[in-house]
């Protein structure tokens, strides 16, 4: 019996030019060091973060309100901080949690490829 090389099917690779193409045509939000617990949300939608969450894929191009709330380990909830942003096709924006101040602030790293954490990125809602 010959071995025979991985081809991937039809469906497969139309599946990987349709996220490219959303990909291409939405933008990305990173967080890095957002505590577990924290109440984070973009426009209507918010949840709690858990221990994987890095920031949201396939945001929409416009105008969107992002907002967060710490949370301290006896489960109190601080005023709501956020702000507006416009976001652009294929733009990645990427925010660094400071741990002093409780927000999120601009970083001084950028992260590359976005779709290398893809798994820890929440859809948009």
């Amino acid at each position: 019996m010959a071995d025979t090389p991985y081809l991937p099917s039809k469906d497969r690779i139309d599946r990987e030019n349709r996220r490219q193409k959303v990909n291409e045509k939405t933008a990305f939000l990173i967080i890095k060091g957002m505590p577990e617990g924290t109440e984070f949300g973009v426009d209507y939608k918010h949840w709690r973060v858990g221990p994987k969450f890095m920031g949201l894929k396939m945001v929409p191009p416009g105008v969107h309100f992002i907002f967060y709330s710490a949370v301290s380990k006896q489960g109190t909830v601080a005023p709501r901080s956020g702000f507006f942003y416009t976001f652009t096709e294929g733009e990645v924006v990427c925010k660094d949690w400071d741990t002093t101040e409780e927000c999120l602030r601009p970083s001084l790293n950028s992260l590359g490829d976005p779709r290398s954490i893809e798994k820890s990125l929440a859809d948009y809602p």
